[in-house]
């Protein structure tokens, strides 16, 4: 309970240590039989006392308290929220390793990532709009390996990419490419997106009248 995490699976096998301060500490956990584990953090947002969840599902996980790592393979969900920062991520994948932050850190829970395909990515926040009001977006991507880094504040898709949404910062649907690097700021949003490889093509919609271009 002092860690904030809750595990549940169809067989758990677990090391738990005794601290300096006398309180229990999972070290390393073996799940198998699928698995749901939650691990609680403070919010990004240091002015919110709401605090955001990182939920992890699939067929098996391995846990390095240590590290904060999270080896996980089959059928794999990994789910962020943060209701203070007004954010959330979900990424599915095949397998994967989950880097999550040091607890008591006002931090993204996730610090790292990496999903290996086919991986989908729908991510949603808020950012200001042209007159100053907070606006909601969402980002949807696709390809056969996603890699998350928050100290850089990159989202790398490769391989088979598509990406789509209604941030002004896309310009439209992108496909047809081998490599984009999704740069956020350092609140989250959507900042630029660097494409490499295969131009592709973009389709960029009209919302107003309903139709699209190329």
């Amino acid at each position: 309970s002092k860690e904030n995490i809750n595990l549940e699976a169809g067989a758990l096998e677990c090391l738990v240590v005794l601290d300096k301060a006398k309180a229990y500490r999972l070290q390393t956990a073996e799940m198998t039989g699928g698995i749901l584990a939650d691990f609680v953090r403070a919010s990004a947002n240091a002015q919110s006392k709401e605090a955001q969840k990182a939920t992890i599902r699939a067929g098996e996980a391995s846990y390095d308290g240590d590290k904060d790592t999270v080896t996980v393979r089959n059928n794999v969900t990994l789910v962020r929220t943060d209701p203070g920062a007004g954010q959330s991520m979900t990424a599915t994948g095949s397998s994967g390793t989950i880097q999550l932050s040091e607890q008591g850190a006002a931090a993204n829970a996730v610090s790292a990532a990496t999903l290996n395909g086919p991986v989908k990515l729908t991510m949603t926040g808020v950012r200001d709009g042209d007159d100053g009001k907070p606006v909601k977006y969402a980002l949807n991507g696709f390809g056969d390996k996603m890699v998350f880094n928050d100290a850089a504040r990159t989202i790398v898709f490769s391989g088979n990419v598509r990406i789509s949404g209604d941030d002004p910062s896309l310009g439209g649907d992108i496909s047809g490419v081998r490599i984009a690097t999704v740069q956020l700021t350092t609140n989250g949003e959507i900042e630029s997106i660097e494409l490499e490889g295969d131009p592709g093509k973009t389709v960029v919609q009209d919302k107003r009248k309903g139709g699209g271009g190329r």
